[in-house]
């Protein structure tokens, strides 16, 4: 049997898929849900100064998930995607919009309930991380190490490639870091 084709959400399924799905925003922690009528596809969970807004995006095909605190976004980090644990139903921005609501009951806690300290911690990991890099550039302003990683990748040259990186005295960004998980995998 073929794949089923995937469509575009209307702005009526959006919107009863947020408010289903987002319900416990509402009568759990106390925000209230507010839609902008020139705006369907967005939806703004407010309590206070904190703001959660669910936006579809991509045409239809897509949702965002967005943190705010006294109108400023907040940086957050989370674990890369793992495969959704919601079902999928061939309409991928309501499938989205399942998983956000999920990730957001699990994840999210401390937010819901009007902490922001892994937000300020995220904050200082990011500039860290923006330091180094500037940082690393100065250093090596053509790009030299990172080339020369990127051709031992490209011939598959995986011993040289480990070698090289786990001595890297600059930070590895999420790429460098499955490259070099893979690459010790396979020697």
């Amino acid at each position: 049997m073929p794949p089923a084709e995937k469509r575009a959400a209307s702005a009526e399924e959006f919107r009863a898929t947020v408010e289903r799905e987002f319900g416990f925003v509402v009568s759990e922690h106390g925000f209230e849900l507010s839609w902008d009528p020139t705006i369907p596809f967005e939806a703004r969970y407010r309590r206070g100064t904190l703001e959660l807004r669910v936006e579809g995006v991509h045409y239809g095909f897509g949702a965002a998930l967005s943190l705010l605190s006294a109108g400023e976004r907040l940086p957050w980090i989370l674990e890369p995607l793992l495969p959704s644990k919601t079902r999928a139903t061939g309409v991928p921005q309501l499938d989205e919009v399942r998983e956000w609501a999920r990730r957001t009951r699990s994840e999210l806690g401390g937010f819901l309930a009007g902490d922001l300290s892994a937000f300020e911690a995220a904050r200082e990991r990011l500039a860290a991380e923006e330091q180094a890099r500037s940082a690393a550039r100065a250093a090596d302003p053509k790009g030299t190490f990172f080339g020369r990683a990127h051709k031992l990748w490209k011939n598959r040259k995986l011993h040289e490639l480990v070698t090289l990186l786990d001595a890297s005295p600059y930070p590895l960004s999420a790429t460098w870091r499955e490259r070099l998980a893979d690459a010790r995998a396979k020697l």
